[in-house]
C-alpha cells in the first residue's frame, strides 16, 4: 500500500501543478469485485471531494490535451514525493 499511495502522490503533484490547484484529492474505492483504485484530483474547494459530482461536460479534445500535458509532467521526472 505505501507504493500506491507514493504512486498516487505523484499523480496528485502532476495535477496540482498543472492546474495550480491549492489541495489534491485523493480516494480510494474498491467495492464490487475485489480490487482497489486510487483517484486523485485537483481539489480547489470542499465541494470538489464530492465523489458523485464528476466533471461530465469536458469535450473529448480538452481531456486529450490535459492527459497530455500530464504525462509529460510526469514522464519528464521532476515530479516526486518523499518515499
Amino acid at each position: 500500500m505505501p507504493e500506491l499511495q507514493r504512486v498516487a502522490g505523484i499523480v496528485g503533484r502532476a495535477q496540482q501543478a498543472e492546474w495550480e490547484a491549492p489541495r489534491v484529492g485523493m480516494l480510494l474505492e474498491g467495492f464490487l469485485v475485489p480490487h482497489l483504485h486510487i483517484h486523485t484530483w485537483p481539489a480547489f474547494s470542499p465541494e470538489d471531494f464530492d465523489p458523485h459530482a464528476p466533471m461530465r461536460d469536458v469535450s473529448d479534445e480538452r481531456f486529450e490535451a490535459a492527459a497530455e500535458r500530464l504525462r509529460t509532467r510526469l514522464v519528464d521526472g521532476t515530479l516526486t514525493i518523499a518515499s
